[in-house]
């Protein structure tokens, strides 16, 4: 099962990705205040990014989102 896990704060918006193979990631990024779709997205990304993967494999692989 494929998750994600979103935190957005005053400052930074951090996220969790887990893949399905277990390998698992951190992200974070700039809070985005009015946007906070900007925010959550590019921390999805940097956490994909450690794992080689792009932002769209995670999105649409997503088994579960919580934030």
């Amino acid at each position: 099962m494929q998750l994600i896990g979103v935190d957005t704060g005053g400052t930074f918006t951090d996220a969790v990705v887990v893949l399905d193979d277990g390998r698992e990631a951190v992200g974070k990024a700039m809070s985005t205040p009015g946007h906070l779709e900007d925010g959550v997205l590019a921390s999805i990304e940097a956490a994909a990014a450690q794992l080689g993967v792009g932002l769209d494999d995670v999105v649409a692989g997503c088994d579960f989102l919580a934030h």
